[in-house]
């Protein structure tokens, strides 16, 4: 079975991450991997402390955090299979070969580096655009809602979103809330499709869509307990206010074209920057 994948450094964000990612992996199943990797720099340019032994400093540091984490999942999850990896070379080249064959890649909202609330650290958003499996970048300590949110567009990578959240909310016993938010294009006053925008059922038309591409969902998943919205408003926005009451926020890498707020990422990238709990990236890969 593939195993969950979670990178993990020296800061307190990478230890919440762990830990998600062991409970995902015992919710599941599935083996759990835990990695650190060591700058390539860090053989060529840090000192040897004075009785370090052969190791250099830094491979030191990183057998010292493998150990803590592995140590303390081991102890809550006894029964699930842990392994870990030292690495050397640059964080998200490493870490994007393990998610080639991955179930699951989780980092930390930001690393040891740090970078100020609320933004996420660029090892994320760059695993979150080009990792080959599923990805969940961790902000904070999980709470139990009991609830997953999941973002859908109607393009291909939003089915694909969706089938994992139904897949999560099934695995962990939560309800589902799936939300279709739109709005009218930046160019709205000259685009030729704009009455569609201000015609009065413009909302119960996005909403009978929604729950027609949830439908198949339903019957595959019957034991989930799942709603559908489709309010009117920016995307990022919507998501982000739900996003408080939620334990998974799941969205696609990238939505359809031809909504100001769904195109090129930039709903992914929003809520990765501004949502209250863990969010899932998915790529229809």
């Amino acid at each position: 079975m593939k195993a969950v994948v979670v990178g993990v450094d020296t800061s307190p964000g990478a230890r919440r991450a762990a830990s998600w990612a062991a409970a995902e992996a015992a919710a599941h199943g599935a083996p759990l991997l835990v990695v650190h990797t060591v700058p390539a720099w860090a053989d060529d340019l840090l000192a040897r402390p004075p009785g370090a032994g052969p190791d250099p400093w830094a491979r030191a540091v990183g057998r010292r955090v493998l150990r803590d984490v592995v140590d303390e999942l081991c102890e809550r999850f006894p029964d699930m299979p842990v392994a870990c990896e030292l690495e050397t070379g640059e964080t998200v080249t490493r870490l994007l070969a393990r998610a080639r064959t991955a179930r699951l890649l989780v980092v930390g909202a930001r690393g040891a580096g740090g970078f100020r609330p609320p933004l996420v650290g660029p090892v994320g958003l760059k695993l979150a655009a080009h990792a080959r499996c599923p990805v969940v970048v961790v902000r904070a300590n999980a709470l139990s809602y009991g609830r997953i949110v999941a973002g859908f567009d109607g393009s291909s990578t939003a089915q694909a979103a969706l089938e994992f959240a139904f897949a999560e909310a099934s695995a962990h016993g939560a309800r589902l809330r799936v939300v279709h938010a739109w709005s009218a294009p930046l160019n709205a006053p000259t685009a030729p499709g704009l009455a569609e925008y201000r015609s009065p059922d413009a909302r119960e038309r996005r909403l009978r869509a929604l729950r027609e591409a949830v439908a198949p969902w339903r019957d595959k998943y019957p034991e989930v307990e799942v709603s559908e919205e489709a309010p009117h408003g920016h995307a990022v926005e919507i998501l982000t206010a739900l996003s408080a009451a939620a334990d998974l926020l799941v969205v696609g890498s990238r939505g359809a074209g031809g909504f100001a707020d769904l195109r090129s990422g930039a709903v992914s990238t929003g809520v990765l920057h501004h949502a209250r709990c863990p969010v899932a990236v998915i790529h229809p890969h």
